[in-house]
């Protein structure tokens, strides 16, 4: 919706055209800032112990989820990056990066020679981040793997204040997954190396 894509904008702005120096460390949290209604971020869906609920900033993990992806396939160390407690929608389980202004964040270390620049951009298909710096001589690719599905169990609750017979769903249920992340290293077509650098838990 128009507030979440507002949210979305706010935090892609702040790094847009961000240098990042030559063993410098990127930290999201320091450079976009704390969501705030005063700085104009709006309420949209966030994630707050498994459920979905309204909060101000809602949206911004796309952001942070598609800057950490940038950096991964860029061949940047990652430091800091944390899933969410349920599974989101716009990744793969094992590439997500949840952020919150008080203790979680994304951050990851430039080890190349050369200063890195970050470019961001949302537009109606999504938010786009862009990464300038030295170039590799080969190509970082991303595996998710799905391990287990977790299938939800259905509680019922009795409620005398419903008419007989009817029905009220609480909480929609979703799957959980347990899955790893890995990253390719791939030079001329041809996988030289496969890390795993993540095992994750979704309620």
């Amino acid at each position: 919706n128009s507030d979440r894509v507002q949210n979305i904008m706010l935090a892609t702005s702040s790094i847009n055209g961000y240098m990042l120096d030559a063993g410098e460390t990127f930290s999201f949290n320091k450079v976009v800032g704390k969501r705030t209604e005063s700085r104009g971020y709006k309420m949209a869906k966030i994630i707050v112990s498994g459920e979905f609920v309204e909060g101000i900033g809602g949206g911004v993990c796309q952001a942070s989820t598609t800057l950490y992806n940038s950096a991964l396939i860029s061949g940047l160390e990652i430091i800091e990056a944390h899933r969410h407690s349920l599974l989101v929608n716009y990744i793969e389980p094992s590439f997500d990066a949840m952020v919150n202004s008080e203790f979680c964040d994304l951050k990851f270390k430039n080890t190349t020679n050369m200063p890195v620049f970050l470019f961001g951009k949302v537009d109606g298909r999504g938010v786009t981040f862009k990464v300038f710096g030295e170039r590799k001589n080969y190509d970082i690719v991303r595996e998710s793997v799905v391990l287990t599905e977790i299938i939800p169990k259905t509680n019922t609750v009795i409620n005398s204040e419903l008419e007989l017979g009817e029905t009220k769903v609480l909480i929609t249920p979703k799957k959980g997954y347990k899955s790893e992340g890995y990253i390719k290293k791939v030079i001329n077509g041809e996988v030289v190396n496969r890390t795993l650098i993540r095992k994750d838990s979704y309620l």
